[in-house]
């Protein structure tokens, strides 16, 4: 199987604090999705995201700063 890599900049109107626990919170990411969400907040942890539709995990995590994730796959309906 091919693989890409894609890299994502967004900018928010937020503190990298904020940001960096929207992300890995499991309950304000859910709030802030709308989708359920367990997520591991250790380097090597899983997360599972909007209702199971992504899954992958945690490569790097530098509090406030910076969150690499390698997506294991989304589930398409």
């Amino acid at each position: 199987m091919k693989t890409k890599t894609t890299r994502h900049i967004i900018t928010l109107d937020a503190s990298p604090h904020i940001v960096y626990e929207m992300r890995m919170d499991e309950k304000k990411h859910a709030r802030f999705t709308s989708g359920a969400a367990e997520i591991s907040r250790d380097v090597g942890g899983a997360f599972v995201t909007n209702n199971g539709y992504s899954t992958g995990t945690n490569k790097e995590l530098i509090r406030d700063t910076k969150i690499v994730q390698d997506l294991a796959g989304e589930r398409l309906t």
